[in-house]
């Protein structure tokens, strides 16, 4: 494996894992953080010799291009520039990572590897999940609730049920 491949499929492994435990990334600092694993893992993928990156059709190009352009068109006739300069870098983000996720499924080894660490991760948020419905917190050191009242949906480490649903999003050119 070379060193861009494996820079490529280690951000990626951390991009799957990051989000879920940084409360579900709605954070400043978490979104930084992971803006900087996405364009490493770009960049990993646009290094490696011999792999067409970009122009990759799927299903998905067409509306993917539509909400591009709605975006941009948003973003032109804002009243808050800023708020819509996050919108469309995390949309770009997004967007890169969808490419990225679906450059490495192309090849057997790497689609397995992220099959085997989605469950993985996903077990293992099912696990604080259970373990904090059950009033016990595995990861003491980190405030999941924030102070807020412990609600009655099963979320882990999200907090919030829409994030949970959020997180899932990236995996869909895995199962395509």
């Amino acid at each position: 494996m070379n060193f861009s491949k494996w820079i490529t499929i280690s951000a990626t492994a951390l991009l799957l894992l990051f989000p879920p435990l940084a409360l579900g990334a709605v954070q400043d600092w978490a979104v930084g953080v992971i803006f900087l694993l996405v364009l490493a893992a770009a960049a990993g993928s646009l290094l490696q010799p011999h792999r067409a990156f970009f122009l990759q059709a799927t299903p998905l190009t067409a509306p993917l291009a539509v909400l591009s352009i709605l975006t941009a068109c948003s973003f032109f006739w804002s009243v808050h520039r800023y708020l819509s300069m996050i919108a469309v870098s995390q949309l770009f983000a997004c967007l890169l990572f969808h490419y990225v996720v679906l450059h490495l499924s192309q090849e057997r080894s790497c689609l397995i590897f992220l099959l085997y660490w989605i469950i993985s991760v996903s077990t293992l948020l099912c696990l604080i999940g259970l373990s904090q419905r059950n009033g016990v917190d595995p990861v003491p050191w980190l405030d999941y609730l924030g102070g807020l009242p412990r609600t009655p949906w099963l979320t882990a480490t999200f907090v919030n049920h829409s994030h949970l649903a959020g997180w899932k999003c990236p995996f869909r050119c895995c199962f395509a």
